[in-house]
This record gives structure tokens, C-alpha cells and sequence, in this order.
């Protein structure tokens, strides 16, 4: 029975480290082997229980400090297993460690002042339960943590967030509470083992169920985020079909307006020919777009948003100095950072009060042959943020496209300030064309300095 019961204790353990771990780390060494993650746990696991037989039956200072010592460093060797800096990983050991000194000592009060006679089991019994109850507070301790102070912690239901509390603190209630007359059963071992059995069981069934929901729970909201960027790169394509469109027929017409203002001044039809060309002027503004850089991209979507931001009452200033410019973009890379960009501007403007208050800046221009790109809008206050959780996702989401393309496509640089007002910078740097050239046995040749 001690053996069985050092085993469930130590595979609960595991586990409990394990979450602990994932929780704070979210990514393993990719260079790591699978097999090399439950192997490092088991050895974590021996080399504690080495120490627990060492120390078997003393309780001095010497033996307080060698376990503390044990754990932090049996902690931030699994640690490493995990992607961060050094650190992190000091830091996250100092914090489980403190986790289960805590633990432990909540658990013991808690028991003290509610159940003191649970203190008369045996010590196998009692040990055993005092591991598990420790560990459950760890699980407490980590799920508070990930839930009300991790940053993604916004895409948790509220359902979510108090499930995943229920069921640590309903079984580690269960022993607080047992009635007196079980403590003095004959049978009392074998239902204390029973129920340390199930506690440990129940709690590993419960993180798997939660943790497969809230997976599925991410997967539908990373769907309908898909949704809502191909409906969103849809309709920039259908802007930017427009404009290719009337650009087409503006050509197309030049030939016959022409005709038409060159034969009334050869009849000297001059007024007929001004209020033509009024006429015609007049029709260009409404049928051409209002920016007119040359770039297809950035002249369809700025001129796009500009008439967005006129129907919704905000003021937008735009000083783009590209003309004529090749840039280091692909034009549909360009689409994805310049649309999310003015997207996101908007859609913060239109939750802004009073609406005198609601502007945009939009400046695109090359700095030593780099494309920048700046959108300035006002801050959206968190109390209008907060009744609007979904917006403040999407709103992310489309932030996290245009660093993924500036950072991850072209390795430029991608940065927001947060204060008054909200910034956005995206900075493509040119692209950098190498010519590597052979001699004739296949070697490159050396650059010239």
C-alpha cells in the first residue's frame, strides 16, 4: 500500500508540474525529444523521493533547506525543457517553489481549524493526504493565474473561469469536512486511501475535459476571426477591383471627350466646350479616387477609408509622400498591413465620444529606403473596451497580421505606443538582392570589399 500510494502521489505530482509548466510556458524546445519530456518528470520525481527517504523522520533546519534547495532545482531543470530566458525560468522555479510552501500550509491551517482530529490517522494516511492537498492548492494557485493574469485570459468565458475552479476546491473541501465517526472506523485507512485515489483521478479527468473546451472553444474563435479577415480581404479586393475599374473607363472616355471639346472649338463653341469640361471635371472627382499616388493598393484602400471616415464624422489627415516610389512590398502584403491598419483606426474611432473627439493620421512615406507606415487614433477608454470584449479580440487580431507580415515576411519592425492617443508604426525595409557568383571548380567567389 505505501508503494501504491507513493506512486499515485508521485504521478499527481508530475502532473501538477506539468500544467504548472505548460501554463507558464506555453511552448517546448522544438530540438527537444518527446520522449525526453516524460522521462525528465519520472527523474524529477525519483530524486524527490530519494530525498524524502533520506530525510525520513527528520524534521531540523538542515532538512528544510536541502528540500527547498531540491525543488527549486529539480523545478528549474524542468524548466528548461520550456521556451524563455534564463530569467524566466529562475523566476517561475522561485514561484513554484513558493506555490507549494503555500500550498502545504493552507491546506494544514485549513485542516487544523475545521477537522483537527484528522491529525490521529496513520502517518502514512496523513501524509499522503497533506501531498495531495497541497497539490490541488498548486492547481488552484496556477489556474488563478492563468485565468486573471495571463494577457490572453480575455478569451476565457466566465463559465469557463468558474468551472475550472469547482471541482479543485469541492475535493479538497471533502476531506476538511469529514464527519468524525469514519476518523474512529477500523476501515478508516482503506477509505482515506480510496478517497486519495479519487481526488487525485478526479482532478486530472477535470484539467483534461476543461483543457479539450477551451481548445475547442479557440478553434471557433480563431474560425470566425478567419471569417471575418476573408470577408475583410474581400472586400479590399472588391475596392481595389473598383478602382482598376474606373480607371479603365476614365481611359477608355478620354478619346471621345476629346472629340467632342475639339469639335466645338472648331466651331468656336467656347462656352459649350467650358461647361462640358466643368461637367466632365466634375464626374472625374466623383468616379476617380480622392488619393492619387500612382500606387494602386494605397490609392484604392486610403481613398476607401477616407469616405468611411466622412460618413462617420472623423476627421482624417493623410500625408503620403510614395509618388512614382517602387516600394519593398508586395501589393498584397501592402493590402493586409496598410487595410488592417486603417481598419482598426476606424472601428476605434466609431466606439469614441463625443465625435468631435474621433480623428485619424495616416502617414506613408520612405525613410532611407524603408516604407513606413503610421496611423495615429484616439485611446478607446477600457470602460467602452469592456463592453465591447469581442472588438478588443478582432481588434488584436488584425494588429497581430500586420506584425506577423512586417516581422515575420520582410523582418521589419513593428511598434505600438499606447497613452492619449494609439499608435501604430510598420517599417518594410528594401529588399536586398546578392549576386553570389562561381569559378570554374564550383567555389564561390570571394566579395569584393
Amino acid at each position: 500500500m505505501e508503494i501504491f500510494l507513493s506512486v499515485l502521489s508521485a504521478i499527481f505530482d508530475a502532473f501538477v508540474q506539468y500544467i504548472y509548466f505548460k501554463t507558464v510556458f506555453k511552448n517546448k524546445y522544438s530540438k527537444i525529444p518527446h520522449f525526453l519530456v516524460p522521462v525528465s518528470y519520472i527523474l524529477v520525481q525519483v530524486i524527490l523521493y530519494t530525498n524524502t527517504l533520506v530525510f525520513t523522520g527528520n524534521t531540523g533546519f538542515y532538512k528544510t533547506i536541502i528540500t527547498i534547495l531540491i525543488n527549486f532545482l529539480t523545478a528549474f531543470a524542468l524548466s528548461n525543457l520550456y521556451e524563455g530566458s534564463l530569467l524566466q525560468h529562475i523566476f517561475s522555479s522561485i514561484i513554484y517553489v513558493a506555490f507549494t510552501a503555500t500550498g502545504e500550509i493552507f491546506f494544514v491551517i485549513t485542516l487544523s481549524i475545521f477537522n483537527r482530529e484528522i491529525f490521529n490517522i496513520s502517518p502514512l494516511m496523513l501524509d499522503n493526504l497533506v501531498i495531495t492537498g497541497m497539490e490541488i492548492f498548486v492547481l488552484i494557485f496556477t489556474y488563478a493565474s492563468n485565468v486573471f493574469w495571463n494577457r490572453h485570459s480575455k478569451s476565457y468565458t466566465k463559465k469557463y473561469k468558474l468551472l475550472v475552479f469547482v471541482i479543485p476546491f469541492t475535493t479538497i473541501s471533502i476531506p476538511i469536512f469529514i464527519p468524525l465517526e469514519i476518523l474512529t472506523l477500523e476501515s478508516a485507512n482503506t477509505f482515506f486511501l480510496f478517497l486519495i485515489i479519487c481526488i487525485i483521478v478526479i482532478n486530472i479527468v477535470n484539467f483534461v475535459l476543461l483543457d479539450n473546451v477551451l481548445q475547442l472553444a479557440d478553434l471557433k474563435l480563431k474560425y470566425a476571426r478567419e471569417q471575418t479577415n476573408t470577408v475583410l480581404q474581400q472586400e479590399r479586393y472588391d475596392q481595389l477591383s473598383s478602382a482598376y475599374k474606373n480607371t479603365r473607363h476614365i481611359v477608355h472616355d478620354v478619346k471621345e471627350h476629346y472629340f467632342f471639346i475639339d469639335a466645338c472649338i472648331k466651331k468656336e463653341q467656347y462656352q459649350a466646350a467650358a461647361d462640358y469640361m466643368k461637367q466632365l471635371v466634375s464626374d472625374l472627382e466623383n468616379s476617380y479616387t480622392k488619393i492619387n499616388t500612382g500606387n494602386l493598393v494605397i490609392d484604392a484602400l486610403v481613398s476607401h477609408y477616407v469616405s468611411v471616415a466622412e460618413k462617420e464624422d472623423i476627421q482624417i489627415e493623410t500625408d503620403i509622400s510614395i509618388s512614382n516610389m517602387k516600394l519593398p512590398i508586395e501589393d498584397y502584403d501592402l493590402c493586409i498591413i496598410l487595410g488592417n491598419m486603417l481598419n482598426n483606426s476606424i472601428k476605434a474611432c466609431m466606439q469614441i465620444q463625443p465625435v468631435r473627439a474621433r480623428f485619424v493620421k495616416l502617414r506613408i512615406y520612405m525613410n532611407n529606403k524603408n516604407l513606413v507606415i503610421h496611423t495615429i487614433n484616439p485611446t478607446v477608454p477600457k470602460k467602452q473596451l469592456e463592453k465591447n470584449e469581442f472588438w478588443e479580440l478582432y481588434h488584436g487580431y488584425g494588429l497581430e497580421n500586420v506584425k506577423a507580415v512586417t516581422e515575420g515576411k520582410y523582418g521589419g519592425l513593428y511598434g505600438v505606443v499606447k497613452g492619449e492617443n494609439y499608435e501604430v508604426v510598420s517599417s518594410i525595409p528594401e529588399k536586398i538582392e546578392i549576386t553570389v557568383s562561381y569559378d570554374r571548380r564550383g567555389k564561390m567567389k570571394k566579395m569584393p570589399h
